[in-house]
């Protein structure tokens, strides 16, 4: 199981899809289940980007092999450095593993 990085200019306003997608290594037979969170690094959750409450559980169930998950991110007219969150996975249920477990949001500044 691994899940993307993703790189975007944020825009000067409205909101930019910043779209996650966790895939599987192959179709699962059984039911997958994980859980997901958006962590903060130098992106501020509320101000950069539209924070996602606590933390989320996702089922693949059997024959899914992908999902995509959105965090929108706020563009503005600010001059400032890039910056980045972190979509985490967890807590894999025993019938699959996790390769790359950490998915990076790099918001490029545009400004």
């Amino acid at each position: 199981m691994n899940v993307n990085d993703v790189t975007k200019n944020e825009g000067n306003s409205g909101y930019t899809d910043f779209n996650f997608t966790i895939t599987l290594s192959d179709f699962p037979i059984d039911a997958v289940t994980l859980r997901y969170w958006v962590q903060s690094e130098s992106a501020v959750a509320g101000s950069d980007f539209v924070p996602v409450p606590g933390t989320v559980n996702v089922t693949f169930n059997p024959g899914v092999k992908a999902k995509t998950f959105t965090v929108k991110v706020k563009g503005d007219r600010v001059r400032e450095l890039n910056e980045r969150f972190f979509f985490n996975l967890a807590g894999v249920s025993s019938n699959a593993y996790f390769g790359k477990y950490q998915g990076k949001g790099t918001i490029l500044n545009d400004d």
